[in-house]
């Protein structure tokens, strides 16, 4: 199975050794996106040797170490908190190592309609309490205002393309003129003088730009730019 990617498009200021931003489609904004789904187990158990959480770190140590018989029977799993699911809308993660990759977190209920309303089940097949019928209908997760949690096409629409910011914010390119008003506004001077690669993203990338979005403004630059690990295809001007 082919390794999954994503590329993108540094525009860089060559002199500064700084990203000014990346020229994205929606893949890799899907991503961004899907971080923000994260639970903070799953972001823990992918970082697992970035000290970066502080007390939140040691918790879940201790909560890993605690035996069996401290725990909830039958009802509580410590992987809920460990490895904790995520929605089937995070699709960006995908990307992620396969042996840290969080299972995706999908319902099922009880096929006969009587039966519905009494029970949903993240185990495929289990029978249901009431008729012993195989629960396998799937269920679409809606939140308090109705929003649609199913999503099987990500976040962001693909008829357009992104600029991801250094500090990843998002914006659209909706326009010629709103690609100059973002240099404008970084003060670049001489748009001549920037220079473009190409670089692509793969699963440890991943890890390494969730690890560096916690605690540095300059995301882009400090993995995709400085890491001499990655390597990038210049393009002409």
């Amino acid at each position: 199975m082919a390794t999954p990617k994503v590329s993108l498009k540094l525009i860089i200021d060559p002199k500064a050794n700084k990203v000014l931003f990346a020229e994205s489609e929606k893949d890799f904004v899907d991503f961004l996106c899907s971080l923000l789904c994260m639970p903070l187990g799953a972001a823990i158990n992918l970082l697992k040797d970035a000290p970066t959480f502080g007390s939140l770190e040691t918790l879940y140590n201790s909560i890993q170490n605690l035996k069996a018989v401290h725990m909830q029977p039958d009802h509580v799993n410590k992987d809920l908190l460990l490895k904790p699911r995520l929605p089937t809308h995070a699709l960006g993660l995908t990307l992620c190592p396969s042996d840290a990759t969080p299972q995706l977190l999908y319902l099922y209920r009880c096929p006969n309609y009587a039966c519905r309303r009494n029970e949903v089940t993240g185990c495929k097949g289990k029978s249901c309490c009431m008729c012993t019928e195989a629960m396998d209908t799937p269920v679409t997760i809606t939140d308090i205002n109705g929003a649609n949690y199913n999503v099987k096409n990500g976040f962001v629409k693909g008829d357009i393309k992104y600029m991801v910011m250094d500090d990843l914010s998002v914006l659209p390119i909706t326009s010629i003129e709103s690609f100059f008003d973002v240099l404008s506004n970084m003060n670049v001077k001489d748009v001549a003088a920037l220079h473009k690669i190409v670089v692509e993203v793969r699963p440890n990338e991943v890890v390494e730009l969730l690890k560096a979005s916690l605690h540095s403004k300059e995301v882009l630059t400090n993995v995709l730019l400085l890491k001499p690990s990655i390597k990038g295809q210049k393009l002409n001007q």
